[in-house]
């Protein structure tokens, strides 16, 4: 985890980088040996399938990879005038702290968002989570809700609470 809390020439008030559960790492890396110990194990016991089935252990591997290396973290940035939070190239999500209503610590918990990655919870918030525990949970824009894992969860709802009373 890196943990800035200096203001730099972007405006950045807090930067923090959480990487996914070291379970769910150590759970990629098992399928990806054990899709290369298949593979090998098929290349001798029938080498007559090698042509069809090395293709397919092999999108399967860079499948697995990128899907890992893509969704390795989060990154949180607060600026003075938003909060952005990115999970992988694909999932960001800006909101302007004029749009914020309230930010508060919950628990992430397997029953509420069903996994960690990228969900929706029962209350139908977004929740970026990467590991169970403490998340912060903010209400923005006509009670919209989104949740992202952190290690700072305190530290980013007293500044975003600053803004709110505002």
């Amino acid at each position: 985890m890196i943990d800035r809390n200096i203001e730099d020439e972007n405006n950045i008030i807090y930067s923090e980088w959480l990487t996914m559960s070291k379970f769910i790492v150590i759970l990629f890396a098992f399928v990806i040996v054990v899709l290369i110990s298949s593979a090998v194990s098929t290349s001798i016991l029938a080498p007559h399938t090698r042509v069809y089935m090395l293709p397919v252990y092999a999108v399967l591997c860079l499948f697995f990879v990128l899907i890992g290396l893509n969704y390795r973290g989060i990154q949180i940035s607060l600026t003075k005038n938003e909060i952005k939070v990115t999970f992988g190239l694909l999932n960001k999500k800006t909101i302007s702290f004029d749009e914020l209503v309230s930010c508060e610590i919950i628990q992430s918990t397997i029953g509420k968002y069903f996994g960690l990655g990228v969900r929706v919870g029962f209350d139908s918030s977004l929740a970026f989570i990467t590991n169970f525990g403490d998340a912060v949970k903010l209400t923005y824009q006509e009670n919209k809700l989104f949740v992202f894992s952190s290690k700072n969860c305190q530290k980013i709802c007293n500044v975003l609470n600053e803004y709110i009373e505002k």
